[in-house]
């Protein structure tokens, strides 16, 4: 759900105000060697068109949104909604006020407007989604109708539900909903921004990667089911005042198997057309390159959500719309740890971030359960490493030889020795949980002792290159006082 507010970020979208001033960009972009930009002005000049006139008409609620929400020209007859929405029949519509007690208007989007109601038979909150059609009987709700029934289809617990569907005596579309109460995450990072202690105290970098990984959960169920939200983003996450996280908004959805949603009718997509939020897109959605988009443009899009979230910034912010769909196609993104240095982010998540956010697909991660992966082993802290076997009287070093490894003891048990005037003499026994030549990981120096396996044992070995990966996982200043310390 979005507010119904306008911030200085979403009215910036909009300064580029007529055909003349898109001329212009793309007569400096030229000048500046940009030349190979990929975006057509043409299909420029038809997405400025149509925000264009959305402003004119409905000035309150122009925000950083989607460049494409529905694509296509009107309905005919018998695709109207009364025909499309079988199960409900004029005497429902005329009825709907027994059922539903429609009260405030909560928030405005692309296609709809959200209102708060009462539904007096179960009694209770919902919200309910309304088509937004502006009195023209014949407007396209091909994507308004899909984004009901395609997320009627995706029940999981960080997908927002949807009740009902059907008609207002007018014959505009509704849908109902889970109302929830709290804020979207975009909210959440403005007041972060903004240094309000209560938001401050209670998002640490933990809670903000918790919320993260719900939302992944809710990507990879919808992945599963051959559906790709295309506009994941702050704006899109909803988070409860119980907990709750959900993702909103799957308007402009891309169904990858339409074999399995046939009865759904969806709007048809032109090659070149735009569609998503530029200061997040993927650089294929940047070209209008609607087929090249799959599930990997959605790992992009997380990964442009998550580096909002840490470093409180979009990766892609140009002067004007033109300049960010170039930016986004040229790949060239600050890390997050250098963008913004107060936010101490770990070097590790700085490089989960930037693989989701490579220029080529292939690229990235192949799928968000990968990228989960890495997220849940740099929250847990977790050493990733291969264990290894001995046998009681095994050596796990020799006195006198080089070595840059650590053993961690997993289970078992093992003796130090060291040769001492030509005698073998037991300096100490290592139970599970200790640590042995620890030393090879900072030294050049040879083994100072024998270290053998008392009974069968496993263990754990740390190299160089898994030390340096653990400290990246750990803040900046933890890591130069751990390696200051070494």
């Amino acid at each position: 759900m979005r507010g119904k507010g306008k911030s200085k970020e979403k009215t910036n979208l909009l300064d580029w105000e007529c055909e003349q001033t898109i001329q212009e960009d793309f007569a400096i972009l030229a000048q500046q060697g940009e030349k190979e930009m990929l975006v057509s002005e043409q299909t420029i000049q038809e997405d400025f068109a149509t925000l264009a006139q959305q402003e004119k008409e409905f000035p309150e609620i122009i925000e950083e949104k989607d460049l494409e929400n529905s694509a296509n020209g009107p309905l005919s007859k018998s695709e109207y909604p009364s025909d499309t929405i079988a199960k409900k029949t004029s005497l429902e519509a005329e009825n709907l006020e027994k059922i539903y007690k429609i009260q405030d208007e909560i928030a405005q989007g692309g296609m709809g407007i959200i209102h708060r109601v009462w539904d007096q038979d179960l009694q209770r909150e919902m919200a309910m989604k309304i088509w937004k059609n502006q009195g023209k009987e014949n407007e396209d709700t091909s994507s308004f109708l899909a984004e009901a029934r395609v997320t009627a289809r995706l029940e999981h617990p960080n997908i927002i539900p949807v009740h009902d569907m059907g008609l207002m005596f007018d014959k505009r579309v509704y849908f109902t909903m889970k109302l929830i109460s709290g804020e979207d995450v975009f909210s959440i990072i403005n007041k972060i921004s903004h240094k309000e202690k209560e938001y401050l105290e209670k998002y640490t970098l933990h809670k903000l990667l918790t919320i993260f990984r719900k939302v992944c959960d809710a990507v990879a169920f919808a992945h599963f089911r051959e559906i790709v939200h295309r506009d994941i983003k702050p704006q899109n996450i909803m988070v409860g005042n119980h907990g709750e996280v959900l993702l909103m908004d799957w308007g402009i959805a891309k169904i990858l198997n339409p074999r399995e949603y046939e009865k759904i009718s969806f709007p048809q997509e032109n090659q070149g057309k735009i569609i998503g939020t530029p200061h997040y897109m993927s650089p294929e959605q940047a070209r209008g390159d609607n087929q090249a988009v799959d599930k990997r443009s959605d790992i992009y899009l997380l990964g442009a959500t998550l580096y909002h979230i840490l470093t409180l910034y979009p990766p892609h912010k140009g002067s004007n719309i033109l300049q960010t769909l170039y930016f986004i196609q040229q790949g060239k993104i600050q890390p997050p740890h250098d963008r913004n240095h107060s936010r101490l982010i770990p070097l590790e998540l700085s490089r989960i971030v930037m693989k989701c956010l490579a220029l080529k697909p292939e690229d990235r991660y192949q799928d968000v359960e990968s990228l989960c992966e890495d997220i849940d082993h740099l929250m847990s802290g977790t050493i990733v490493s291969r264990p290894i076997h001995f046998k009681k009287g095994d050596f796990l070093m020799r006195q006198g030889e080089e070595g840059e490894n650590a053993y961690s003891i997993l289970s078992g048990s093992a003796e130090i020795f060291q040769n001492i005037s030509n005698r073998s003499v037991l300096l100490a026994t290592l139970e599970a949980g200790s640590v042995v030549g620890e030393m090879g990981l900072i030294s050049s120096n040879k083994r100072s002792a024998d270290v053998v396996a008392k009974e069968d044992m496993d263990v754990l070995v740390i190299d160089k290159k898994l030390l340096k990966e653990s400290l990246d996982k750990m803040p900046p200043w933890m890591e130069k006082i751990v390696s200051s310390l070494v």
